[in-house]
């Protein structure tokens, strides 16, 4: 679940060492800001079926 929450942050990281810019894109853009509010939804929605699986898996056993 941590890889998980983890690979925005890579993408970004990546992003940035290629020359890309992609904090001034999605902080400085209509798209940007709209691709951020998605993607950030998404994310949690992510996160919380993940951690849902998670403790189902725990409690099967």
């Amino acid at each position: 679940m941590a890889l998980l929450a983890l690979l925005p942050v890579a993408g970004l990281l990546i992003g940035s060492a290629l020359g890309a810019g992609p904090l001034r894109v999605l902080l400085h853009t209509p798209a940007g800001m709209g691709c951020l509010l998605v993607g950030g939804l998404l994310e949690g929605a992510g996160l919380f079926w993940a951690r849902r699986i998670v403790r189902q898996g725990e409690g099967s056993c």
